[in-house]
């Protein structure tokens, strides 16, 4: 979810219509928390296992990867809060972000917000459907995510409902000329290895056979500790993807920000 709504952010601060469907991963609340913790830069919870305040948030201001070195080495800065985010904080930084960043006092964000499997592809196809009647037409679509979507009415077996369903996502994005960016969870395999490969897909193999490209989020225990993530292309339909190629990339999630700075 947070790489999802990192996408969104900087959707949005493009001014890109950006409609953003959260099926039951996260509540309406939880999304709201984190979007304002970024535009306020403040968390929400303490960093201490207590959940006492203050707390220090380790903000890094370098990465860098010297050749032969599995491991990016990070600088962080010391920030110290004394107290967890207020509402009203969080509602004045959403409004400087519009007026600073995107500059505009139109909305350039929708999103759905509803239970775990009660969404199908239909009902994500008929709201953009009827926010474009409305002058909304979506430029970037996410959809956290796709593993708890309904299954399609008519299609009882498993296997068949995840790519029909996958099938009917990639008809949004050439509908629509949009964007369309979603999660989905890899297999138990997933866990031992350090680099997600292809065949690391979840339920069905077919879902790689109807998207443009998938990245692979990777993370291995010390990499965690030091806040850093790895991506990798492991498909590109435009283009070679060398699964083994990953770029660093350090963000500080406690001020929902997944990506920060990155080196190869």
């Amino acid at each position: 979810t947070f790489w999802l709504l990192d996408v969104v952010w900087h959707a949005v601060t493009q001014r890109r219509r950006t409609f953003f469907f959260e099926v039951g991963d996260m509540s309406k609340k939880q999304i709201n928390k984190r979007i304002g913790t970024r535009a306020a830069r403040h968390p929400v919870r303490s960093t201490n296992l207590d959940g006492s305040w203050p707390c220090v948030v380790k903000k890094p201001v370098s990465i860098a990867r010297q050749p032969g070195e599995s491991l990016a080495t990070v600088v962080q800065d010391d920030l110290t809060f004394a107290g967890g985010l207020r509402d009203s904080q969080a509602i004045e930084a959403c409004r400087k972000v519009m007026a600073r960043e995107v500059r505009s006092k139109n909305s350039y964000f929708k999103m759905l917000c509803k239970a775990n499997s009660s969404v199908t592809v239909e009902r994500i196809h008929q709201e953009l459907q009827k926010a474009a009647d409305a002058g909304f037409e979506p430029d970037v679509v996410c959809v956290d995510y796709t593993d708890i979507l309904a299954p399609p009415a008519g299609i009882h077996e498993t296997r068949e409902k995840i790519n029909e369903n996958w099938k009917r996502l990639r008809a949004i994005s050439q509908t629509f000329h949009c964007l369309l960016v979603v999660a989905t969870q890899s297999d138990t395999d997933s866990y031992s290895r350090k680099t997600l490969g292809l065949e690391n897909f979840s339920d069905d193999r077919r879902k790689n056979d109807h998207v443009t490209g998938v990245v692979g989020i990777n993370q291995t225990s010390e990499e965690k500790l030091a806040g850093i993530f790895r991506l990798n292309w492991i498909k590109r339909r435009e283009g070679e993807a060398d699964m083994n190629r990953c770029v660093h990339v350090v963000g500080c999630l406690p001020l929902a920000q997944p990506a920060m700075l990155s080196t190869w």
